[in-house]
């Protein structure tokens, strides 16, 4: 019910809600087995809290402690999110200016390509082409998750060239 996905007259009885298919988007046709890996879920955890560092605009990337993050993450991912920043801290600095946080994990190998959490999470497949569909408008940046990369790279060059 809070979802609202449910009719009263069905929360009762155990009956299979049907979505309308109207509201329904996914990034793939079939059905996809997710990448349940210790190494992709431990940096998806960490992109969790990479990402939620990063709406602040007054932290910069160049000076945030990466193991740091490590320590926000659920216990069960620590370790293996230590030992990952140790490999990828730079990577995934140098990854902000080209690709949203929700491909890093894929694109440093931690999870396989289109399988992570992350990426079947988008509402819409054609974020998957990239940054010229990403900055084309702030509509497809919100739905692909990309305003932070937009605002910091194209939007920002489009500004200057004006």
């Amino acid at each position: 019910m809070a979802l609202m996905v449910c009719d009263n007259e069905k929360i009762d009885g155990k009956q299979t809600i049907e979505l309308p298919k109207n509201n329904v988007h996914l990034t793939t046709t079939k059905p996809m087995e997710l990448d349940s890996s210790e190494s992709c879920t431990a940096c998806e955890a960490f992109i969790t809290v990479f990402e939620d560092r990063l709406t602040n605009d007054s932290v910069s990337v160049d000076y945030l402690d990466l193991a740091e993050l490590c320590n926000e993450v659920e216990i069960v991912h620590k370790d293996q999110c230590m030992e990952m920043i140790e490999s990828y801290a730079q990577s995934f600095k140098n990854l902000l200016n080209h690709f949203p946080t929700w491909m890093m994990c894929e694109k440093v190998a931690l999870c396989d390509k289109n399988k992570s959490v992350a990426v079947n999470q988008l509402s819409n497949s054609r974020c998957l082409e990239g940054s010229e569909y990403w900055c084309k408008s702030w509509d497809n940046a919100k739905d692909c998750k990309a305003e932070l990369l937009c605002k910091r790279s194209s939007w920002n060059v489009k500004f200057i060239e004006d």
